[in-house]
């Protein structure tokens, strides 16, 4: 206490007093003065606050621990008045580098105050953006899965913030192989987005804990769609000794997926055969939410199926009728009222709800002849 609330104090009188700013009294030494300012910022502010993102901090917190580093205060004040004593430093220097030392100390929280106004303008923005995220295992998988995003949204694509991520399995990956498979795994995907003319954030983790890591991101990021893959085999797999098992990445913890997140969620299982027409199947006023996704593919020329049963629902048949007339070139509209009326070819892309899907699923539909396939589960209201 004695230390602090009268030795201290006493201190920074005695270095305030010995302080003649009158001996900067030229141009050159005022820009000696100005230089050691700039260089102490750039090397200190600049120097931690670029180590801090190369192992990995974002750039907000980067700032963050440069603009607090940069502060000198009591230890550089300490260091200046030996160094006068000892006849190290001329009056001038002394003068110049206190003026220093209290210009870095000053600015620390104006500047805090700016990072944090930017970034959280920054985030604002990127809030009001839509966001999608998909996440992929094999790069080849990634690329497919970006260009079901662009499928769905056409255009709007380059409104949104697409996120991909990617995990490696496994955390006794070494740093180096880590920052090569980083590489390796996204350069199919980076192509593609330039491809589309998208800007793409990657994101990149080495885990044991897949499920866990990905229920976390995504809720941390609360998506407009989280995109996965899953695969192209299917056998029987299921409590009731009906239904398929994905094989993928993921495999069987995709469910677990889905059972932990609320936001939409599209699961893609891909026959390597989506070249050709897609098929939309609506099973009434359930899938309405698919509606928007039907009319950026025709907007886009691309022919589709669209298959519908449960067509009693007033709202779905105006709906749907709105639709298909408006892109009668388009759209080919097919009504059933059984899924086992229905015929795929082994080519293009069916996109189903997830409860058609589980329609289908009870009715022991194989779903070995079905192309490629989209299934799109709305978001959870809790």
């Amino acid at each position: 206490d004695i230390a602090l609330v009268f030795f201290l104090p006493l201190f920074f009188a005695f270095t305030g007093l010995r302080t003649e700013i009158g001996l900067i009294n030229s141009p050159a030494l005022w820009g000696v003065c100005i230089m050691l300012i700039a260089v102490a910022i750039v090397g200190k502010l600049g120097g931690c606050a670029i180590a801090s993102r190369l192992v990995g901090e974002s750039w907000k917190n980067s700032l963050t621990i440069g603009t607090l580093m940069n502060t000198r205060g009591l230890m550089e004040l300490v260091a200046l008045n030996i160094g006068y004593e000892m006849g190290v430093l001329p009056p001038s220097i002394f003068v110049i580098l206190v003026i220093m030392a209290l210009v870095t100390t000053f600015m620390t929280t104006p500047l805090l105050h700016l990072v944090e106004n930017y970034f959280s303008r920054r985030e604002e923005k990127l809030i009001q953006k839509r966001k999608l995220i998909f996440c992929f295992g094999h790069p080849e998988s990634g690329r497919n899965l970006l260009s079901v995003f662009a499928l769905l949204f056409g255009d709007r694509l380059q409104k949104h913030q697409i996120i991909a991520a990617h995990y490696t399995v496994g955390t006794d990956v070494n740093p180096l192989n880590a920052e090569q498979y980083e590489k390796d795994s996204f350069a199919l995907v980076n192509v593609r987005a330039e491809e589309l003319n998208l800007n793409i954030d990657n994101r990149y983790r080495v885990t044991d804990k897949l499920v866990q890591e990905i229920t976390q991101f995504v809720k941390d990021e609360n998506p407009d769609m989280l995109l996965l893959g899953a695969g192209t085999r299917y056998r029987a797999d299921s409590p009731t000794g009906r239904g398929v098992y994905w094989f993928s990445l993921f495999r069987d913890k995709i469910e677990d997926v889905l059972g932990s997140v609320d936001c939409p969620v599209a699961i893609f299982i891909n026959k390597d055969k989506t070249d050709g027409p897609v098929s939309f199947i609506l099973g009434g006023t359930m899938d309405l939410f698919m509606l928007p996704f039907v009319k950026t593919v025709a907007q886009r020329g691309i022919p589709i199926h669209l298959y519908l049963f449960n067509t009693h629902d007033d709202s779905f048949i105006e709906q749907t009728k709105t639709l298909t007339s408006s892109y009668t070139e388009t759209i080919v509209e097919h009504k059933f009222s059984s899924t086992n009326e229905l015929l795929f070819s082994d080519e293009g892309l069916l996109v189903v709800s997830h409860e058609v899907y589980n329609k289908l699923v009870e009715e022991e539909n194989s779903l070995r002849e079905t192309p490629s396939m989209l299934i799109i589960r709305d978001k959870i209201d809790k």
